[in-house]
């Protein structure tokens, strides 16, 4: 089976929908740690500015200066043998980035080579920019050619550009699709309640919102362009 990333955020955390692979790369994003101490679960890696997560470090813990995607292989592994909380490599980011916390874990996951990505406790949190920033963090690896997952309470969230997305007999629940590009076109809806044929969506208009599964096989496609697609998390 193919690695994945399994990123666990600081935002809200219902759990993880599936049983988690020996072979998985899970990356604890800040103050997500804490939710893996709470499910038993033992990260690769854990990743940040430690913002969220002073609350959990030893006030002693020296400051780590490192660029997590240095060419270096000696001076990753000096860092990796010198740096880790609770025997947990730790990978300090500075507090003052371009890169999110998040972006900066699915980039390491792609320079792993891992091509599916699946992120929780990235939405519905406190702040909803980070929300938003999820979402383009979202786009982002998808335009890398990558599959990723955006999991909330009930539904999760994901992208696709140029392509098509294929759903098995047996979806149940709402299924939305919304335009992330400007204009998204060639799209098409088969197998749902309402159907599109070749149509164009627009990120200005939600005409895509709550669309839903008849049970039978569906497809939803796009010639030009990048959709986000949400649906229910008991279809997994």
């Amino acid at each position: 089976m193919e690695r994945r990333g399994i990123l666990i955020c600081a935002g809200y955390f219902y759990g993880i929908p599936f049983p988690l692979r020996k072979e998985d790369l899970i990356i604890a994003v800040d103050g997500g740690f804490r939710y893996c101490q709470e499910e038993g679960i033992t990260p690769s890696l854990i990743l940040g500015d430690l913002d969220s997560l002073a609350a959990s470090l030893p006030e002693n813990l020296p400051p780590v200066a490192y660029n997590i995607f240095s060419e270096n292989p000696k001076e990753k592994a000096e860092f990796l043998s010198k740096s880790s909380f609770q025997g947990i490599p730790l990978k300090q980011l500075p507090v003052v980035k371009n890169d999110t916390d998040l972006l900066a874990a699915i980039k390491l996951c792609l320079e792993e080579e891992i091509r599916e990505i699946h992120i929780f406790g990235a939405l519905e949190g406190r702040r909803f920019d980070h929300s938003l920033a999820a979402l383009q963090s979202l786009a982002f690896l998808t335009e890398q050619k990558a599959k990723g997952y955006l999991y909330g309470k009930e539904e999760l969230i994901t992208a696709l550009q140029d392509g098509s997305l294929h759903f098995p007999k047996g979806m149940q629940g709402t299924c939305s699709v919304f335009s992330y590009s400007e204009e998204a076109r060639g799209v098409e809806e088969k197998g749902l309640l309402y159907q599109i044929d070749k149509g164009c969506l627009k990120n200005s208009f939600p005409i895509g919102v709550s669309n839903a599964f008849t049970g039978e096989e569906a497809e939803i496609s796009v010639e030009k362009g990048m959709l986000f697609v949400s649906y229910g998390i008991e279809n997994l």
